[in-house]
């Protein structure tokens, strides 16, 4: 997945769907020239965890339930660009 910071304060939301109990889950930037700021929040919307990670990535790894979860990326530092996120699931059931 890929998004831009088009304007300071510009945050882009992405959504998750889980289908089974139990998933680690990693959500990541990697390799932008935008510093990015992650943050997990649950299908009603309430913070779970974010992340502000070292150089210009964040990385969160959080264990989760089945549903619907939005990810968030912004800026904290009055930068704009693109950005890249990637997203990973484990789990040793079967869906």
């Amino acid at each position: 997945m890929s998004g831009s910071i088009e304007q300071i304060g510009d945050k882009d939301y992405f959504r998750i769907i889980l289908k089974c109990s139990k998933r680690i889950v990693d959500i990541y930037t990697r390799d932008n020239r935008i510093d990015t700021y992650g943050e997990l929040f649950n299908s009603n919307h309430e913070l779970i965890v974010s992340a502000d990670g070292r150089y210009n990535d964040f990385k969160i790894r959080k264990e989760l339930s089945a549903g619907t979860y939005y990810i968030a990326v912004s800026n904290r530092k009055n930068q704009t660009g693109n950005y890249h996120i990637k997203y990973y699931e484990e789990s040793t059931c079967k869906d």
